[in-house]
């Protein structure tokens, strides 16, 4: 695998958070005249960079927790807006980023059955968000999303179809089936990402030497490898609050990041 500098900006913004890092003055200058960070502003800045960095160019990646913009499964607890006033705050941030990446929990379909009955409404936790809402998503500049977690298949394969989908339709890649891989090229560079979890139909977390294997060969083929995993518990002890980033020997190329939260959730 070819090695390349790479600027790691990563998002850990909650949906009710009122502050945020300085973005790019250009995606400042863009949303005060009419409220986005457009195209030609983001090209321009990238092509102003490479100009001082060359071959090195640094390539900007926005990465985001759990995303569940909300559910109308049992009831209706789907907010205003279809996603887009959630991700209002952080949109020219996360449209900042050449690549974008995000972790969609649970299915986005539209009147999908779901895997398993609910014994008790007041604590069903299966998600099941209009496909609608993905154009929030393509909205805020998601490039690439993980379909491997602990919710994508609460309304069984069928939903986990209906996501892939939708996220195809919007231009986002996404990685989490067994066997799926996202591959695509930013800015002249082959770039791979595969998204793994240890529940059943997913690329599986629980074969190390296995998995290790699928990411020697993407790496193989590949410029830049990303390497997503959904797993352990949740709360103040555990993995789903903010933690440190860890970058390994130079020679390597690999940074670690653990632990980007819930990011938009209802």
């Amino acid at each position: 695998m070819k090695l390349l500098s790479v600027s790691l900006a990563v998002a850990l913004l909650c949906a009710c958070s009122t502050t945020t890092r300085p973005i790019d003055a250009r995606a400042e200058d863009a949303a005060e005249h009419g409220g986005r960070a457009d195209d030609a502003v983001k090209s321009r800045g990238r092509v102003e960079n490479d100009e001082r960095h060359g071959e090195a160019a640094k390539i900007r990646v926005m990465a985001v927790g759990d995303i569940m913009m909300g559910t109308d499964y049992p009831e209706d607890w789907l907010p205003p807006g279809d996603g887009r006033e959630q991700l209002s705050r952080v949109r020219n941030l996360l449209r900042s980023g050449d690549i974008t990446f995000g972790n969609l929990e649970g299915a986005m379909a539209d009147g999908v059955a779901p895997a398993k009955v609910c014994k008790d409404p007041a604590s069903c936790y299966l998600f099941r968000t209009p496909t609608r809402f993905g154009r929030a998503l393509e909205d805020a500049g998601f490039d690439v999303m993980s379909l491997a977690n602990n919710h994508a298949r609460d309304f069984s394969e069928s939903g986990r179809d209906s996501s892939k989908r939708t996220l195809a339709r919007l231009s986002i890649h996404e990685s989490g089936r067994e066997g799926d891989v996202a591959r695509w090229e930013v800015r002249g560079r082959k770039v791979a990402l595969i998204a793994f979890a240890p529940n059943p139909g997913s690329n599986s977390l629980l074969d190390i030497e296995a998995a290790a294997a699928k990411v020697r060969r993407l790496a193989a083929e590949s410029d830049l490898v990303f390497v997503s995993f959904h797993g352990g518990g949740e709360g103040a002890d555990r993995t789903h609050v903010v933690r440190g980033v860890e970058e390994l020997p130079p020679q390597e190329n690999l940074w670690a990041y653990s632990g980007s939260g819930s990011f938009p959730s209802a």
